[in-house]
């Protein structure tokens, strides 16, 4: 058999305290890109939910809240949750954690030989950017984001997700590493496109040269965490 499989891990605690509907909803999108990326289709899920004490009303809220998020999201990529466990009760002097949905994926692939990584290849190959039509300077992408927390000690805003604009795009992805089109794949999430840039760029060994118009908000273009892109 040619078959191949992928799997991948992702949570992020700070959306699912922002949002836990669609914190939850982003954990598993972001699973799954991640095994689009490598040119498999997602199709099953696993998860470890992390939370504080579910007595509480706000806490309880939370676990409520982002499993219909999970629920949702998984309904959309036909992948359903085979099995999972929760660990809860986790406080540290009466405050809970943050709400930490973590999701795991397993994808498949009918053609191992037809599988990409996140490196970049070779000298002269163009980077396209799947999932939007420009690069944004919208500060609401900042929401949950790394470069908020780690610059400004802060953990704010509300993220967003359209499930459906994620499902296409991942279509398209496997798509195009199905048909020999691209040579790598990289998500854009934490860190946003300048992160996804260089982990690309380390991982290859080979450097990136680009143009695109900085705006007045250039440090949202470059860490913004917008969802659905790669």
């Amino acid at each position: 058999t040619n078959k191949g499989i992928a799997a991948s891990t992702d949570g992020n605690g700070r959306l699912a305290f922002l949002d836990p509907y669609v914190g939850g909803q982003i954990a598993v999108a972001e699973a799954c890109r991640n095994i689009s990326c490598t040119g498999c289709e997602p199709i099953a899920l696993t998860n470890c939910l992390n939370f504080g004490n579910p007595e509480k009303p706000e806490v309880y809220f939370q676990l409520e809240s982002c499993v219909k998020g999970m629920a949702d999201a998984s309904r959309a990529f036909s992948s359903p949750v085979i099995s999972g466990n929760v660990s809860l009760y986790n406080e540290t002097q009466g405050s809970p954690i943050f709400p930490t949905p973590v999701v795991g994926a397993v994808g498949l692939t009918e053609d191992v030989g037809r599988h990409v990584d996140i490196s970049f290849k070779g000298d002269g190959d163009a980077v396209l950017l799947l999932g939007a039509s420009e690069v944004t300077d919208n500060v609401k992408y900042f929401s949950g984001s790394e470069y908020l927390e780690v610059f400004h000690d802060l953990v704010a805003g509300q993220p967003s997700i359209e499930l459906d604009k994620e499902v296409a795009v991942q279509a398209l992805c496997r798509n195009l590493i199905k048909h020999n089109l691209v040579k790598s794949a990289h998500d854009c999430s934490e860190g946003g496109l300048a992160i996804a840039l260089a982990e690309s760029c380390i991982k290859g060994g080979i450097g990136f040269i680009g143009e695109f118009e900085l705006g007045n908000r250039w440090d949202a273009q470059l860490f913004g965490e917008q969802q659905s892109r790669i």
